[in-house]
Parts: structure tokens; sequence; C-alpha cells
């Protein structure tokens, strides 16, 4: 469905532009660059270790806590009416929570610091693909990614109808 949206774009422009010149479009295999960039592969080795570490540490916490439920139910496998077990109970349903949140909060940790490190290695991509798509003369370039529809990531700004939508739809009020 993407790429019959992206190929009527491209066929609708496409006849538009014809009549002025020929509508340019390239590829670029982000992905490939990403790859190849020292700064990004440091990051994405920064990232795989940040979360060995977050899973070696719930790991760690996840045994514990096991061992914990197995002392519990050994303990009080016949006694399941013992104020002790109730009490237990509620203590390692608190326990189970907290390690719930810590691995929520872990995950929310990844998360952040990946923005953090990936930010600015996307923002040097896509800029230097604007840069260069600029000196190349091209009016759209897609990302090429196998397997994958095709993803805009530069577009001229003459074939921005943004605004022109916009207008059109505050004055036909539909």
């Amino acid at each position: 469905m993407k790429k019959l949206i992206v190929l009527s774009l491209f066929l609708i422009l496409g006849a538009s532009v014809y009549a002025q010149n020929t509508l340019k479009v390239a590829i670029v295999d982000a992905d490939l660059i990403l790859q190849q960039l020292p700064e990004a592969i440091k990051a994405n080795g920064d990232l795989k270790a940040l979360e060995t570490k977050f899973k070696s540490e719930l790991d760690s916490i996840g045994q514990a806590f096991g061992k914990e439920v197995e002392a519990f139910q050994k303990e009080f496998q016949n006694k399941p009416n013992d104020p002790k077990a109730k009490e237990k109970q509620i203590q390692l349903a608190n326990k189970q929570k907290s390690i719930e949140d810590l691995q929520a909060k872990r995950r929310e940790d990844l998360l952040t610091k990946q923005d953090e490190l990936l930010k600015p290695i996307y923002e040097k991509l896509y800029d230097n693909i604007a840069i260069t798509a600029k000196e190349e003369g091209m009016h759209y370039v897609l990302n090429k990614k196998s397997g994958q529809d095709p993803i805009v990531l530069y577009a001229d700004v003459q074939f921005d109808l943004t605004y022109k939508v916009l207008d059109k739809i505050r004055k036909s009020g539909k």
C-alpha cells in the first residue's frame, strides 16, 4: 500500500515536473552508511555494552528472587494459612513489583541513551544526504531498505504542498 502511495506521488509529481525538466530521484542505503561511520559503530557498541550490563543486573536480581520464591514454597508448602506465609507472600509480591519497575526503568534508560547517542548521528546523515542531493540536483532521495517500503529521506521544498493543502482545507471547510 505504501509503495503504491509513493509511486502515485512520483507519477503525479513527475507529470508536473516533466513539463519543466526531468524528476530526479536517488536512493541511499542509510544502513550501509551507518555501518561504516565510526561514531555509529561506537554508539552501537556502547548501547550493546549498556544492554548487557542491564541484562546481567536484572538476571542476577531475578535469580535471587527465584531462590526466595523457591525457599518460600518449600517452607510454607503445607502451611497455607500460616500468618507468616501471608506476610512473606506480600513481601514477595512487593519485591516482584520492584523488579518489574526496575525492568521498565532499564528499558527506558536504554531508549534514552539510544536517543542521546544516535540522534546526532542521524542528523549528520540527513544533513549530508540533503547537501549531496542539492549538489546532485536531486528532487527526492529514498532510503533503500531491502524488504521494506522506501522512505523519503530528502524532498526538494518546491514539491511541498503542505500549506497549499492546508489553505484549500481552510477555504473549503472540508
